[in-house]
């Protein structure tokens, strides 16, 4: 069994769907209003931007990893760690303004929850 061509198409194949989700992402926040939300999901789309470009560095180090392009698969590989790296670090910053955001998602819902309380309904089984 050659594990490098399953390397090879797997990681092809992961970065084709990656291109097509990340597509769909940034289509998206077109459709949103400019607002903190919108922030959000762009900064966890550039997440995933740089996520995809560690996985396509992958993608082209299992590809030429041969011993004629031994220099090119190196620098791949080189690239695929230090862009793995800068997703973990930039994951960090992206997830602390996600929850900055659902933070002020919750005092909103306790200003409105104060200003007006809900009517007890009896729940029905």
């Amino acid at each position: 069994m050659n594990f490098l061509l399953i390397a090879q198409v797997s990681s092809a194949i992961t970065t084709l769907v990656g291109i097509v989700i990340l597509a769909y992402i940034f289509r998206s926040l077109w459709h949103l209003e400019k607002d903190s939300y919108r922030s959000v999901i762009l900064y966890l789309g550039l997440f995933f931007l740089i996520t995809l470009m560690s996985v396509a560095s992958m993608t082209l180090y299992h590809i030429f990893d041969a011993p004629a392009t031994e220099e090119f698969a190196e620098s791949m590989e080189l690239l695929w760690y230090l862009f793995m790296f800068a997703a973990l670090i930039y994951s960090a910053y992206a997830s602390y303004t996600a929850m900055r955001f659902g933070r002020s998602l919750h005092k909103v819902e306790q200003i409105v929850s104060k200003k007006y309380p809900a009517v007890k309904r009896k729940r029905r089984i």
